[in-house]
Order: C-alpha cells, then sequence, then structure tokens
C-alpha cells in the first residue's frame, strides 16, 4: 500500500523492459513486451524469443541492468506519466517513478490547419485540436498491425545536447525499427495523456497531401490495444 502521503499511481496494465538511471530517475530506454496476436501459432514462441534477445540488446547500449516494469499516471496536484519497475518493495515503501525526456507539442497552434485549409474535412481540425490539448509523454516508434500498435520503442536518453541528431541515436533507431518490424509495420510518433486521463497515439508529418490539398501539420491517431489503453489502481 502507498503510504497516505504519496502521491496515487494507476499502472498500465503493457509491460516493458526498460533501462533508468536511479541518480536521476529518469528512463534511459523502454520496450514494450510485443503484442503477437496476430502472429501464427507455429511462429509466436520462437519471435517472442528472438524479439526479446534483440530488445534487451538494445536496452544494453544504456549500460544499466534492464528491469521490467510499467507505465503509470501519477496524481499529484497534476497529472504526470512516468514509469515503475517491478522491484520488491519493503513494507511500507512506496514505488520509485522514473520519468521520461521533456517532450513539446511538434506543432505550435498558431501553425495548425485552418477550415480555409480543409473545409470538407472537420476531423483533421479535430485531430490536431486533441493531439494540441493533450501532453506528451514519449516520443517512440510504432510497429502497426490492422491499424492497432501491437509494439513500442521509446526514443531514448542520449547525453548529448543534439541527441536526435547524433549518430548513436541513428544507430539505436536503425536497431529499433529492424526490431519492430518483426511484428508489423513501423511508424513514429507520440503517446500522450488527453484532459480525460486516455492514453493516445498520434503520428505526425509537417506536409501530406490529402483530397488535392496539401495540409500542414498532419496528425493521425493510431489505435491501442487493450493492454496498453487500460490502467489500474
Amino acid at each position: 500500500m502507498i503510504p497516505a502521503d504519496q502521491p496515487q499511481l494507476a499502472r498500465g496494465k503493457a509491460k516493458f523492459w526498460l533501462a533508468v538511471n536511479n541518480n536521476d530517475k529518469r528512463v534511459l530506454g523502454a520496450i514494450m513486451f510485443p503484442n503477437i496476436y496476430h502472429i501464427p501459432d507455429n511462429r509466436k514462441n520462437k519471435l517472442y524469443k528472438k524479439y526479446r534477445k534483440e530488445a534487451l540488446l538494445l536496452l544494453g547500449i544504456h549500460e544499466k541492468f534492464v528491469e521490467t516494469g510499467s507505465l503509470v499516471i501519477q496524481q499529484s496536484g497534476s497529472l504526470a506519466v512516468g514509469m515503475t519497475t517491478n522491484r520488491k518493495l519493503g513494507n511500507g515503501q512506496a514505488p520509485t517513478v522514473f520519468n521520461f525526456n521533456s517532450n513539446k507539442h511538434r506543432f505550435k497552434e498558431m501553425s495548425s490547419a485552418t477550415e480555409e485549409d480543409s473545409p470538407n474535412n472537420l476531423s483533421v481540425l479535430i485531430r490536431q485540436q486533441d493531439y494540441l490539448s493533450a501532453e506528451v509523454i514519449f516520443r517512440a516508434w510504432a510497429a502497426i498491425d490492422n491499424g492497432l500498435i501491437v509494439g513500442l520503442i521509446v526514443f531514448p536518453h542520449i547525453n548529448d545536447s543534439g541527441q536526435y541528431h547524433s549518430k548513436q541515436f541513428y544507430q539505436y533507431k536503425n536497431k529499433a525499427r529492424a526490431i519492430l518490424q518483426k511484428v508489423g509495420y513501423v511508424i513514429s510518433g507520440d503517446l500522450v495523456l488527453d484532459q480525460h486521463q486516455q492514453v493516445r497515439f498520434y503520428t505526425y508529418h509537417q506536409l501530406h497531401r490529402h483530397a488535392y490539398r496539401t495540409i500542414s501539420n498532419w496528425v493521425k491517431e493510431y489505435g491501442l490495444t487493450k493492454s496498453l489503453k487500460e490502467f489500474i489502481n
């Protein structure tokens, strides 16, 4: 039980392998257990073992002990999303919440589409506003099958001021995409927490050709499997 003076946590059902920094309470890397419901039964066991092996090797780049854990929504004045590990806790000890890199929205409201850009497609504007009104939890690469996210690898934390443009990041990206391709089609996007405390996933394109028009800051939502959507107190 979490002590009364500790923030209340809602724990996600989806499981992750993760590497964390215990000093600054930061998530360095996280990979969701793959959802392989769509894989033929005679291939599932072999594929899962290979996926797990390559996932652990990728997280080994962080030079930390790889643990298992879950997403958590933390209620402490305001909502925040982080991760906890499955470490055994002492009596009355609260789980440590590890934080993700701080990420901003990929565009600002002033640069979103207008009714003039898309007079016959109100859904474009609605998706943009839904995305902008949500809190970005992390950026990630995802594997898609039949419109659902079945694999997820969080962008890593790398000790480099230009980490998303570093050689190490691109090497990590290539390995992450190769892992995800085992279970689905690979995209990248943002996992967010919306105003109703629901987790959602959006992809982003700066320019997108749609119905004979070019729309700026196009966002598209992908469905989440039950385990990734659901949290329990």
